[in-house]
C-alpha cells in the first residue's frame, strides 16, 4: 500500500515538526517508498515514527505545563499587584472625598455669604428703585407742567405770527399802492420827458436850420464882395 505523503506531512506538522522537517521526513518516506522497501521496514519505520511522536507529545505536554504553571505565576503576581494598587488608590480616593467635602463645605458657606451680600443688594436696589420711581413721578409731573406752559407759550408765538402775517399783508398792501404810485410817477415821468426831447428836438432843428439859414447869407454876402 502506497504511504500518503501529503497526510504524513500534515500529521507531522500538526504535531509540532517544522514545515521543512515534515518535508524531509515525507521526502525520507517517498524514497523508501521507491526503494520498495519491505513490510518490516516500514513497520520498523512506522514504530521510529511511532516513538518520535510520542517524544514530541511528551515533550508538548512538558512545555504546555511549564507554559501553565508560568501563566499562573504571573497571573497571580499580577493579582497581587491589582490588590495592591487598589488598595493605594482606595486610600487616595479616600483623601480626595475628604477633601472634596471639606471644599464642598467651604463652598456652601461662601455661598451663603454670597446670598446674604445679594439679598442685602436686592433691598438696596429696591430702595434705590423707589426712590427713582418717585423721582421719576416728579419729572414726569414738572414735565407735564412745562408741556402746557410751552402749548400757551407757542399759542401767544402762534397769535403774534399770525399778528405779524396781518401786518406783512399791509405792507404788502402799502408796497403795493407805493409800487403802482411809482409807476405812475414813471409814466407821467416818461410822458415829461417825451415832452421835453420833442421841445429839444424842435428847438435844435430851429436852431440848426437858422445856423443854416445865416451861412448861406454869409456865403452869398462873400460871393457878393468878392472874397
Amino acid at each position: 500500500m502506497p504511504i500518503d505523503t501529503l497526510k504524513a506531512s500534515k500529521r507531522l506538522r500538526a504535531l509540532g515538526f517544522s514545515e521543512e522537517q515534515a518535508e524531509g521526513l515525507t521526502d525520507l518516506l517517498r524514497d523508501a517508498e521507491a526503494a520498495a522497501a519491505t513490510k518490516d521496514d516500514l513497520d520498523a519505520l512506522e514504530r521510529r515514527f511511532d516513538e518520535r511522536f510520542n517524544r514530541l507529545e511528551e515533550r508538548l505536554d512538558a512545555q504546555k505545563e511549564d507554559t501553565n504553571a508560568r501563566l499562573n505565576a504571573q497571573r497571580e503576581h499580577i493579582e497581587a499587584r491589582f490588590d495592591a494598587e487598589r488598595t493605594r488608590t482606595d486610600g487616595q480616593f479616600s483623601q480626595v472625598n475628604a477633601r472634596f467635602d471639606a471644599l464642598e463645605q467651604s463652598v456652601d458657606e461662601r455661598f451663603a455669604q454670597v446670598d446674604a451680600r445679594f439679598d442685602m443688594l436686592e433691598r438696596s436696589m429696591d430702595e434705590r428703585f423707589a426712590q427713582v420711581d418717585k423721582q421719576f413721578a416728579q419729572m414726569d409731573q414738572r414735565f407735564d407742567t412745562l408741556e402746557q406752559s410751552i402749548d400757551e407759550r407757542f399759542a401767544q408765538v402762534d397769535q403774534r405770527f399770525a399778528q405779524v402775517d396781518q401786518r406783512f399783508a399791509q405792507v404788502d398792501q402799502r408796497f403795493a399802492q407805493v409800487d403802482k404810485r411809482f409807476d405812475e410817477a414813471d409814466e407821467r415821468e416818461k410822458n415829461r420827458f417825451q415832452q421835453l426831447e420833442a421841445t429839444v428836438k424842435n428847438y435844435v432843428t430851429s436852431r440848426v436850420m437858422w445856423a443854416f439859414g445865416l451861412l448861406a447869407v454869409y456865403i452869398t454876402l462873400l460871393r457878393y464882395f468878392g472874397i
